[in-house]
């Protein structure tokens, strides 16, 4: 018999979650990813207990996209943190760039 990965799923839901509440997604994705994580519940409910047959390749591959739905949202979290060092680091390139300014002769 298989099983849904459930744990591969849980997690799914966590990020989901995790980034409904992230302040620097817009307000629409942050709804949409509430929305997802409370869908994805449910289908947790129902399948903690589910089991099927060995021949029905439908699970392995819903295993399989969990697996890389977890690592799209693990990679979304990287990218939203990195967001911040990139805003800082352009940052204080434009403060480098204005103090230069200030030594510049002249301005063609």
């Amino acid at each position: 018999m298989k099983k849904i990965d459930n744990q591969s799923l849980l997690g799914c839901i966590e990020s989901c979650f995790m980034l409904s509440m992230d302040d620097r997604l817009t307000l629409k994705q942050q709804k949409k990813m509430n929305a997802l994580g409370k869908q994805l519940r449910g289908n947790l409910l129902n399948l903690l207990t589910a089991q099927f047959n060995d021949d029905v390749k439908q699970v392995d591959s819903a295993n399989q996209q969990l697996q890389q739905l977890n690592t799209q949202l693990a990679d979304t979290q990287a990218a939203i943190a990195r967001l911040n060092d990139t805003i800082a680091t352009a940052a204080s390139v434009v403060k480098a760039l204005d103090k230069l300014l200030l030594l510049a002769v002249s301005f063609i």
